[in-house]
């Protein structure tokens, strides 16, 4: 689930200084809270008076770990980062400003801080069962979450295509299984979907697509994420 965060500051002017030279910086993550295994858009805007300033560079600085993220112009102020480590992540972008002799001078400024929150991204297993070589219709899904170093905890959605199947529990060793007989015959999408704990593990999910009818189903597995 992607969330935006927008956080903005006005920094104030000191004394004997031009009141229009003020500047307005904001930062706003595209996902937030976000797995280890995402990308992640840093975007940045500068104002003075309103108006967008397009001068200039802007900094990205991740103050956690006290490293630079990267530098974007003023006119298109985005950033892609990924690898970030889990855990919260104090970002803040720094404007340079504009040099007092130039024509449009505008002061350096900072945003507010973003906490960028990064959760472990599970991995998500999916695998069906069937009695070889016969025509029943019961088929068994089986889910595993697997993650480093812990075991993830929580529940599995297991869906057909839109349609929601059942929400199972993760035993102790991360598996979940659900027995089916409702499904139609041809062809269907089965979805393991792990909702993560918005804690220590992101969500996560893996599809199946099977032939359900007469003969003994064939998967193609194909991770989400």
């Amino acid at each position: 689930m992607a969330l935006s965060a927008i956080i903005f500051i006005r920094l104030i002017h000191g004394p004997g200084e031009d009141p229009r030279h003020m500047t307005v910086a904001t930062l706003q993550s595209s996902a937030n809270p976000a797995g280890t295994s995402d990308s992640i858009r840093l975007t940045a805007s500068v104002h003075r008076d309103g108006t967008k300033v397009e001068t200039g560079s802007v900094r990205f600085y991740d103050e956690t770990g006290r490293w630079l993220l990267g530098i974007a112009d003023a006119s298109s102020p985005s950033i892609v980062v990924s690898g970030l480590t889990p855990g919260a992540h104090v970002i803040r972008a720094h404007y340079s400003g504009v040099p007092e002799h130039a024509t449009y001078a505008v002061r350096p400024g900072v945003s507010a801080p973003l906490t960028q929150l990064v959760l472990v991204s599970p991995k998500v297993a999916l695998s069906v069962m069937r009695e070889s070589g016969t025509h029943s219709p019961i088929m068994t899904l089986i889910a595993t979450v697997s993650a480093k170093p812990d075991q993830p905890a929580g529940s599995i959605t297991f869906r057909a295509g839109e349609k929601v199947l059942a929400t199972r529990t993760l035993d102790q060793g991360g598996r979940a299984t659900f027995i089916t007989s409702a499904l139609d015959e041809g062809e269907h999408a089965l979805t393991a979907e792990y909702h993560g704990d918005d804690r220590l593990f992101a969500p996560a999910a893996a599809t199946v697509h099977i032939w359900h009818g007469g003969a003994t189903p064939s998967a193609a597995r194909h991770a989400l994420r």
